[in-house]
Order: C-alpha cells, then sequence, then structure tokens
C-alpha cells in the first residue's frame, strides 16, 4: 500500500499554507495527503529525534506502507532523515529547499548575538506556528547537532529537489552540495525565495509527475 505525507518546517504545522495547497491538489486526484504534526513534545521542547518519531508513529498507525514523502525546508531534511533511517518504506520523495546543515545556519538566521544569548540562557523566544511568542529549548540544537548534515540519501530512492534560487535562509549551494554528494538526486531551481509562495502551481505539478499520481 502506498501513503503520501508532507512534512512541514521549523515552526510550521499541518496548516501551513503549502501542506493544505498540495492536500488540496491531491484531493482532487483522489489521494490522501497526510499531514503530521512535527512539533513534538511541543515547538518550545521540538527537537529532530521526537519529529523522526512523529514519522515512525504515523506509519505504523496507518499498517507501515510504503510512501511518498514530500517535505519542505526542515520537513524536507526530516524527510531525506527518514528515508536514510528507513531506506525499505520510502519509495520517492520531492526536497523543497531542504534545510541541510540548519544548526550551522541558525547564526545567520538569528543574528550571532541572539544565537549566543539562546546558547547561554537556554532558551530563545521565537513565534510559533499561530505566532505566539515561545521560548525555545536550545536542546533543539544540541539534539540537531547529533544528526548528519547532510542525510545519506538511499539510490533506490528517486529523490527530486526543488529550491529557489533567491533563498536566502537555505541557500542554492546546500542543495547543490547534496546532488554532488548523492548524483541520482535531481535538483530543479525556482526562480523564488525559501518560502516558494510564487512557485506552488509548479510544485503541484511536479510532485503529482514525480510521484505519478
Amino acid at each position: 500500500r502506498i501513503a503520501v505525507a508532507y512534512l512541514h518546517g521549523f515552526a510550521g504545522s499541518p496548516k501551513s499554507l503549502k501542506g493544505l495547497t498540495l492536500k488540496a491538489s491531491l484531493h482532487a486526484r483522489k489521494v490522501q495527503l497526510e499531514l503530521p504534526d512535527l512539533n513534538k513534545p511541543s515547538f518550545a521542547n521540538f527537537t529532530y529525534t521526537e519529529a523522526l518519531q512523529a514519522m515512525t508513529q504515523l506509519h505504523e498507525a496507518r499498517g507501515k506502507p510504503q510512501w511518498l514523502l514530500i517535505g519542505s525546508s526542515l520537513g524536507g531534511y526530516l524527510a531525506a532523515r527518514w528515508a536514510m533511517l528507513h531506506p525499505e518504506t520510502v519509495k520517492r520523495m520531492v526536497l523543497l529547499c531542504p534545510a541541510c546543515s540548519f544548526p550551522s545556519r541558525l547564526p545567520d538566521i538569528f543574528g550571532a548575538a541572539a544565537f549566543a544569548k539562546w546558547q547561554e540562557k537556554g532558551k530563545l523566544m521565537l513565534p510559533d506556528p499561530t505566532g505566539a511568542a515561545t521560548e525555545v529549548h536550545w536542546k533543539f540544537v544540541e539534539d540537531a547537532k547529533r544528526h548528519p548534515a547532510f542525510p545519506s540519501l538511499p539510490a533506490e530512492c528517486p529523490t527530486l529537489v526543488l529550491h529557489g534560487t533567491r533563498d536566502d535562509i537555505i541557500p542554492l549551494q546546500s542543495s547543490l552540495q547534496l546532488q554532488q554528494m548523492f548524483p541520482h538526486v535531481q535538483l530543479r531551481t525556482l526562480d523564488d525565495d525559501h518560502a516558494l509562495t510564487a512557485s506552488q502551481d509548479k510544485i503541484n505539478a511536479a510532485v503529482i509527475d514525480w510521484f505519478d499520481l
């Protein structure tokens, strides 16, 4: 049995616009899109390890199907990491500006001073998926560093990466490096930024084509 899931990014949720738009697009083709909540155990205490466990729990709850995975930003990294850990369960992937080496990008994203304060104080105030200010624990960074910067992508899992040429959160160079490491990965660039908002129709079409839905 085949199942399809979309993994949201950092500070995202199952209610993210990209996920809901994809869900509607696939629903029109009578395909159900799973939208797991990766903010486990909560956004404040979110870790890669707990997010990956959330995907594993979904896998077991759905009867251990074969997966077609779509992941955006950190969700793209987590999709790839889960495929690395469970290569027998993932058939194909579409990764949208996957956040590889995310911990190393954090000082640039939040500012060096804020990042240093995060480490010193153990918490950093960030907007949660609803926009509410939330203290995010430093263990997010500590846990992230325990995972490989670039997941080893299984050769038997055809993977398409879509990345914006104007992405200043996760620069295109990151996905170019991923493709160099794993030549079976197909990389397509989009004239867009990290959110890929203007490219939603192209994303929908690419997902349908890549997954042959």
